[in-house]
């Protein structure tokens, strides 16, 4: 996954910043399944993505209530394949009546959360009610391609075109990715308190088990939540009943 860095300091999504569909092969396989699935929620669906100034599917800081709550996370609260009104970011704010800002990005990393994270609370005066960090898997990592892009390396992504997958290998063979996330896990959770903010840990997609090791934080593991009840447009992330599970399950650990 490759993003726009730096977008006012932040990294962000890639222009343009409003699409119907993310990836080529997104489209390709909604119309596939529009020819192959009876009576598909997502036939006549519209889902639109759309991003601000900073690359984030959000409205802009500027424009943000004094009450709300910072999202960070991967695909699974940007919301991929969903329709923003049916993400659970936006059912829990409704739900707690807040607003909210969310730095999600798709294949995002955990070292990347820490920077968006770090870099919004170092920006922005009046700091939220309370943060949930859903974390990507441990084994991404984020570096910076040979185009001189932000990126993010996984096993399973596509090394077709400029990244230096030499680099990859070296850290993956040598598990420091997965290393290098509980650092920069650690590294957020220790910037978070030097901050009176409450602090959920969302569990869904990490390939490991959380720890408390002394955080002060809720952590809502993926067994605890339920596996997903449905699925998004794409087959694979989650639906909109999925989605509000999660929004109770937060609103609960409150």
């Amino acid at each position: 996954m490759i993003y726009s860095y730096f977008l006012n300091g932040f990294i962000g999504h890639k222009p343009p910043m409003s699409r119907h569909f993310y990836f080529s092969t997104e489209e390709e396989q909604f119309k596939k399944n529009c020819q192959e699935l009876k009576n598909w929620r997502y036939e006549n669906l519209e889902i639109t993505y759309d991003y601000n100034s900073n690359g984030h599917r959000c409205k802009e800081i500027d424009q943000l209530n004094e009450n709300y709550i910072l999202f960070v996370g991967c695909s699974t609260s940007d919301g991929h394949a969903e329709k923003l009104e049916e993400t659970y970011p936006y059912i829990l704010s409704k739900k707690l009546n807040l607003d909210y800002y969310n730095l999600s990005l798709k294949g995002s990393s955990v070292n990347t959360c820490y920077y968006n994270l770090t870099m919004f609370l170092n920006k922005v005066k009046i700091k939220p009610k309370f943060i949930v960090l859903q974390w990507p898997h441990f084994n991404r990592y984020a570096l910076i391609h040979k185009g001189g892009q932000y990126a993010v390396y996984s096993p399973w992504a596509d090394f077709n075109y400029e990244y230096d997958y030499d680099v990859f290998k070296l850290l993956h063979m040598n598990e420091l990715p997965e290393s290098h996330s509980h650092f920069y896990r650690k590294l957020a959770l220790e910037f978070i308190s030097n901050f009176n903010i409450k602090v959920i840990e969302l569990n869904i997609m990490a390939d490991i088990k959380l720890e408390k090791n002394g955080y002060d934080t809720t952590i809502l593991q993926w067994d605890n939540i339920q596996n997903f009840q449905d699925v998004a447009r794409d087959l694979i992330h989650a639906g909109p009943i999925t989605n509000t599970i999660w929004a109770e399950k937060i609103a609960e650990s409150l």
